[in-house]
């Protein structure tokens, strides 16, 4: 068995999402993993048909994203990683002014940036652990309901994007992410738009 949310193998798998097709050479030497480590993961994909190879060369193609996204989710659930989740009365967006510049928007936040539909009053981000108490101490002048905030330990840690001088999770780990909190349903257009594939259907 092999866990499909253990850090270096969540690393690969979003590799092999975002890029479609691979060779276990080339992920070896871009994402310095170790080759006994992408050949298990390999070998466990092409078992369950979530990947392909193509026969006249050393080439994998994915397969199924919707089915290997899914399968993240029976290893990784959001609320595991969850470091706390308070209402607070500030607006979303004065919310987001109170986290330092290396905070990690993810979930909806995030989403908000690749889909023209999508809103919601949450504000979800991956935080050091360490910046937790000073967090909780400012949420703790301003209670209420207009704006939920949740937090998370990253994990594995994220390669954020650059977006309007703030930084959120890129597409793909936006999408395994929420999968994994189990809003699948909110993930569906994007997830068609990368991969032409119907999510909320499995």
């Amino acid at each position: 068995m092999v866990n499909l949310a253990a850090p270096k193998t969540l690393e690969f798998i979003e590799y092999i999402l975002e890029q479609k097709t691979f060779t276990q050479y080339r992920a070896k030497k871009e994402l310095g993993l170790s080759m006994a480590l992408v050949n298990q993961v390999t070998r466990y994909l092409l078992a369950r048909n979530l990947i392909t190879r193509q026969k006249s060369e050393r080439k994998y193609v994915l397969r199924d994203a919707a089915g290997l996204i899914t399968s993240i989710s029976l290893f990784r659930n959001m609320r595991d990683m969850q470091l706390l989740e308070v209402g607070i009365s500030l607006e979303k967006e004065e919310a987001m002014e109170l986290f330092s510049p290396d905070t990690v928007f993810c979930l909806d936040t995030a989403l908000a940036n690749y889909s023209n539909w999508w809103r919601s009053n949450r504000v979800c981000a991956y935080i050091d652990p360490i910046n937790l108490d000073a967090l909780q101490t400012r949420f703790a002048f301003s209670p209420g309901n207009n704006t939920l905030v949740r937090l998370f330990k990253a994990s594995p840690p994220v390669k954020p994007v650059d977006i309007q001088g703030k930084k959120f999770t890129p597409q793909t780990r936006t999408i395994i992410d929420l999968v994994c909190d189990n809003q699948i349903n909110a993930a569906e257009p994007l997830f068609k738009q990368l991969w032409g594939q119907d999510i909320a259907k499995l």
